[in-house]
């Protein structure tokens, strides 16, 4: 028989344990599915996660491990000192197998309360692992997806994952079929169909991508790449 969750309690006692065992100065990431609620401790910088760049709530949950870490880096370069993970959201250790594991191995379990949640101490932005490039599984697409339309959902994705790794939207270029990549920016996203749709733009591309750093690398997305210095159009 499946125990019926009282869920007004169980925020309570959430912020209560936000409350209990952090610092005014501590701002908490929680995995709140939107819910207002559970950001709402007294004292303490409490927000969504996953969010946005505004730290709205992202609005859907991560598509696969690497992308729930992507957005748990991303939060923690934007500040977050602490992850909290209610009892309701315990599927995440299971599903995001990827993310568990990374928090196994660089996070500090501070609470683990079976009946209200796991409170995680987040490393620094400066001892946490540099952002692998990360092999996910291809994306299927049906043979008469139109290719222009392919590059478009791929740029999309792109530029949402740069967010979330603290990229300012207007900062991410995104390499064109004309091979342009605009007056300037921190980070650029190379569409893995831009190879078929023009391969010298593609080329062109991942040229200048390799000056810098390459932060993921999506089989079926393409590659993102945080730029050493500014880009210039030619």
């Amino acid at each position: 028989m499946t125990a019926v969750v009282d869920y007004p309690a169980l925020v309570t006692r959430c912020l209560a344990l936000i409350e209990a065992h952090t610092d005014a100065s501590d701002a908490v990431a929680v995995v709140s599915r939107g819910d207002a609620a559970l950001t709402r401790a007294s004292d303490r910088s409490v927000g969504h996660f996953p969010a946005d760049a505004d730290g709205r709530w992202l609005g859907y949950h991560p598509a696969d491990g690497q992308h729930a870490l992507d957005l748990l880096l991303g939060a923690m370069q934007r500040g977050a000192s602490h992850l909290l993970v209610p009892a309701t959201a315990s599927w995440w250790f299971d599903h995001y197998a990827q993310f568990d594991r990374w928090l196994d191995a660089n996070a500090t379990v501070i609470v683990d309360d079976l009946h209200t949640g796991r409170l995680f101490a987040l490393p620094t932005t400066e001892a946490q692992p540099s952002v692998a490039p990360a092999a996910a599984a291809p994306l299927t697409w049906r043979p008469e997806d139109d290719l222009a339309e392919r590059v478009e959902w791929q740029t999309r994705h792109l530029q949402e994952l740069a967010v979330a790794l603290g990229a300012s939207t207007e900062n991410v270029l995104v390499a064109g079929v004309d091979g342009g990549l605009g007056d300037r920016g921190t980070h650029l996203a190379v569409p893995a169909s831009l190879q078929r749709l023009s391969p010298t733009a593609w080329r062109t591309a991942c040229a200048r991508g390799s000056a810098g750093r390459l932060l993921a690398d999506r089989r079926g997305l393409g590659s993102l790449y945080l730029l050493t210095r500014p880009a210039r159009s030619r």
